[in-house]
């Protein structure tokens, strides 16, 4: 939720992974004092790669909508996931160094 509307972090993370420099995202929510929640992302960036912020926030507002759009973006080399590859959302927050909504 944020500033009342729902996102669904599946929805902007399959929008993340289509972007040619993305090789995996997790999205989450974060605390904000003005929203209730705001949108972030962590991003793994495919082999060769880095993560250009402007470029990621472009792609995302031609695709989503405005309140769908990551507010922190971080680049990670890795994505917290079960043994059966599910991603351990709760744990993104700790690896961006952010505190969970």
């Amino acid at each position: 939720m944020t500033g009342g509307e729902n996102v669904a972090p599946e929805e902007v993370e399959a929008v993340l992974r289509r972007h040619p420099d993305v090789a995996d995202a997790g999205v989450f929510g974060v605390e904000d004092p003005q929203w209730g929640q705001q949108v972030a992302a962590v991003l793994v960036a495919e082999q060769g790669r880095t993560i250009d912020r402007r470029a990621i926030e472009d792609w995302c507002r031609a695709r989503l909508a405005p309140h769908k759009i990551p507010r922190s973006i971080e680049q990670v080399d890795a994505l917290p996931r079960s043994s059966t590859g599910k991603l351990l959302r709760r744990e993104l927050a700790h690896l961006a160094g952010r505190r969970r909504a």
